[in-house]
């Protein structure tokens, strides 16, 4: 295999390590957004206030609240690994076809031109192949440093989603204690009236 045909075949595959890196977004994107549904749920339902579960109180707020930060810190990073926050991903990439017609032209002309103070092996074609090596080259090399910046990222915004579901699966035992203690405290009361029959007089 020949330097060029080598580097266009690791071009093409960086190019499409990119477009799975983007892919790849859309699961913990999935799990973000039930887990943020999961959570407002399991802060609606908790009763506060009571002064004989406190202690659940303190956990529950304390999972919760570990959970909330694990999250922003998986969005944060879900962001960084998308599109660098703002800042987005410069890719490399060959110049235009009508600009490398363009510069293969340049070549030829160049090659009449000197032709007489030129070896045999210098001709256009090979004058054109450096070019593109050299380009790809470059090109290669910034895909291949953006891709694994965005791999490492998602790696990243992977490791902060499982704490995440960690802390929400660890707010789940003070959650259920508290409505235990909830549904006893507001069970329903049996009303019973005796002498209905004095009511009506």
């Amino acid at each position: 295999m020949d330097r060029l045909t080598f580097l266009v075949d690791w071009y093409n595959k960086e190019h499409d390590r990119q477009g799975s890196l983007t892919d790849s977004l859309n699961i913990p994107i999935g799990i973000l957004t039930a887990i943020i549904a999961v959570i407002f749920y399991l802060l609606n339902q908790f009763t506060f206030g009571s002064s004989e579960n406190y202690y659940f109180q303190v956990l529950f707020v304390v999972f919760i609240a570990a959970a909330i930060l694990s999250w922003l810190f998986v969005v944060f990073h879900l962001f960084k690994s998308y599109n660098n926050l703002f800042a987005g991903y410069k890719y490399g990439a060959l110049p235009l076809p009508t600009d490398l017609e363009l510069q293969y032209k340049k070549y030829e002309k160049y090659v009449q031109d000197y032709k007489a103070s030129l070896s045999n092996s210098i001709t256009a074609d090979s004058l054109y192949e450096a070019e593109l090596i050299k380009s790809l080259t470059t090109a290669v090399t910034i895909n291949i440093s953006n891709n694994d910046l965005k791999a490492a990222r998602l790696y990243n915004s992977k490791k902060h989603l499982f704490i995440c579901l960690i802390f929400v699966i660890f707010s789940l035992i003070p959650f259920v204690f508290n409505y235990i203690h909830s549904n006893k405290s507001h069970s329903a009361q049996e009303v019973i009236i005796k002498n209905f029959d004095d009511l009506k007089k």
